[in-house]
């Protein structure tokens, strides 16, 4: 599959990665955050999709994102 790879950081209310984060997109785990709270999503392709976080530790909200291909 061809596509897209996309980085992303979850932080907490101060600014500060969260690890161990799994990242869920379309209720497929996807990643899990690093020490620092870096996630990295690869053969994302273009389409509109459901992003959550799961965590014992922290509640978060699902985003709703839509990835599209530059216009440049």
């Amino acid at each position: 599959m061809i596509g897209f790879s996309i980085f992303g950081k979850v932080v907490n209310s101060k600014g500060e990665g969260i690890s161990g984060v799994k990242v869920i997109i379309d209720g497929v785990q996807r990643a899990i955050t690093n020490d620092k709270g870096i996630y990295k999503l690869d053969e994302i392709t273009p389409s509109n999709y459901i992003l959550e976080g799961l965590s014992t530790h922290y509640f978060f909200d699902s985003m709703n994102i839509n990835i599209q291909p530059s216009s440049r």
